[in-house]
Formats: C-alpha cells, structure tokens, sequence
C-alpha cells in the first residue's frame, strides 16, 4: 500500500524518545505558541527557532516537511483571514499564519518520529473513552484500505485514458472522487454490519 510505504524518517534522538516525552514536549511547544499575542512578529523569533532545532534533530528532509506543511497550510490560512477585520488586520493575520504554521510543524514532526502504536498505547494510558480509542483505530485501519482503493482506481482510470490534457484530467478526478465517496459508504456499511453480527453495538 502506498500509504504505508511511502516515508520513513531515519532514526534520530527525538524518534528515540519515548510516546509521553515526545507529547509533554509537542504539548509545551504548542501551548508556548498559542500564548504569544498577536500583532508582535518579534516574539515567533523563538518558537520558529525551537521547531527548526525540532525538525533538524526528527532529521527530517527539508522538503518532505515543506510538502507536508503545504498541504495542511489552506486551513491555517483560512482561520487565520478571520483576524483581517481588526484594526491592525494584516500583521494580526501574519502572526496567526506564522503560528499556525509552526503549530502544524511541531505537529507533523511529532506524528512522523512516533509510530501509530506508541500513540495509541499513550491514549489507553490517559484512560481515553474506550469507544473513542476504537473508532480512533478504526479510523487508522481503514485509512490504508481507503488509500489502495484509491490507487486501484487511478491505476484504471490511467490504462482506459489514452488522452491528455489539464481540464479533462480534473473531470476524471472528480468522477474517482464520486466513486470513491460512494464505494466508501458501501464499505462503511459492510463493516459495521459485519461488526454487529459480532456482537458490536
């Protein structure tokens, strides 16, 4: 599956660390991030400091990360074009980007250095609801059955396309992502029924 396979961080001192040190650190960045006020672009000199030291100890590659960070950025840039309508509108809405930004770093880092086991363990040892830390796996299980169906269909979208070109390419996309949406309602479905027949409810 290529949701599997598709990156793993060499060993480093902070994926050496154990699952509680790797949150208490992540939760005390964050917290330090989300308190600085906004509208004092001098004060994100440290944070951005401390997430740099963070991504060159994970040894994670620059542009992995760049990547990764790209893709989640639209959210930060949406809640952060909220604070355009106060009077200092501009720098309150860099400040909140460059916040956002570093938040979604210290996140990504500490969810690439941590194997999903070490999380989910932590979570059963701060006594999460049982149907939550379920659905939770659930949730993580059929993330990689989703991520192959995925690439099944593009495989034959890509053998029965002999045509090129940009706006057919986004018409196709969006007739997988139909397909997709529906197949995994279907899917949901079977689950659970299976599930109960099992003595789930």
């Amino acid at each position: 599956m290529r949701l599997q396979a598709s990156f793993h961080l060499p060993p480093s001192i902070i994926s050496r660390l154990q699952a509680s040190v790797k949150a208490a650190g992540a939760l005390v960045i964050l917290l330090g991030i989300a308190s600085l006020p906004l509208g004092v672009p001098l004060l994100l000199i440290v944070p951005v400091v401390v997430t740099s030291a963070a991504a060159l100890l994970s040894r994670f590659p620059p542009v992995t990360l760049l990547r990764r960070l790209l893709m989640l950025e639209p959210f930060a840039v949406a809640a952060s074009a909220l604070v355009l309508f106060r009077p200092d509108g501009w720098t309150a809405f860099w400040t909140l980007l460059v916040k956002s930004s570093l938040s979604l770093t210290i996140v990504i880092i500490f969810s690439a250095t941590t194997p999903f086991g070490d999380i989910f363990m932590l979570l059963r040892r701060l006594k999460l609801p049982g149907i939550l830390l379920t659905t939770i796996a659930l949730l993580y299980r059929y993330l990689f059955v989703l991520a192959d169906q995925v690439e099944r269909m593009r495989r034959a979208r890509a053998g029965r396309t002999f045509a090129k070109g940009r706006r057919l390419a986004w018409f196709l996309n969006s007739g997988v992502i139909g397909h997709l949406a529906v197949r995994s309602v279907e899917r949901a479905e079977r689950v659970y029924a299976a599930m109960r027949a099992r003595g789930w409810e």
